[in-house]
């Protein structure tokens, strides 16, 4: 309460936020290793970011033998971010950033929304081992390789297409880390949720 809301409304916003270039209006990845301070403040998310990280305080990962581990975040459009402390840290890691027009005419324009870490009724954090983290780091590194590249009728799904593959991965990590539920009232509400969720963000 009485801190102002971060309204990232568009790739540009959170580009302006980090103080980085924006190369693409519709895609973006950041490399948080390259910013000098990232304070957090409260915001409001609409537009879809991933953001994978290093968290010395994160809590040790099942067989893992690794003083330190990463966090896998979602944020969709609608989305509050919940930390408000107002803290300046140095993280370390990327952010993904798209906008749901890089979906259009793609496979992923009418799947986006069953994904069940992109929905705020669900633990939206996946703790991730160094390995893992590397496979998600390489998807993003190739997405932000693909964006440096001078754009053409490719761009888009190309773009997209990478960003299907990185979904993909993280649902292996979710499903591993949040076991799919059974027929029970819970795993109910939660498809009529996405049902709902997919109905109102789908085009007329």
């Amino acid at each position: 309460r009485g801190k102002s809301l971060q309204l990232f409304d568009s790739v540009e916003a959170i580009n302006n936020f980090f103080g980085v270039k924006t190369l693409n209006t519709l895609v973006s990845v950041i490399n948080l290793s390259l910013l000098k301070l990232v304070k957090h403040t409260p915001k409001q998310f609409d537009v879809h970011s991933i953001a994978c990280y290093w968290d010395d305080n994160c809590e040790a990962l099942i067989g893992s033998t690794e003083d330190r581990c990463a966090k896998l975040a979602f944020y969709a459009p609608g989305y509050y971010g919940k930390n408000h402390t107002g803290i300046a840290t140095n993280p370390t890691g990327y952010i993904l950033t798209f906008d749901t027009e890089l979906l259009r005419d793609t496979v992923l324009q009418n799947r986006i929304h069953e994904y069940p870490f992109f929905s705020n009724n669900n633990d939206n954090i996946i703790l991730l081992n160094k390995k893992e983290r590397d496979m998600i780091y390489n998807c993003m590194c190739s997405i932000n390789e693909e964006i440096q590249n001078p754009q053409d009728k490719y761009s888009q799904h190309i773009l997209a297409a990478g960003i299907n593959a990185l979904l993909s991965i993280c649902m292996r990590y979710y499903e591993r880390q949040i076991p799919k539920p059974n027929n029970t009232a819970t795993y109910i509400i939660m498809r009529l949720n996405n049902i709902l969720d997919n109905y109102i963000h789908t085009p007329a």
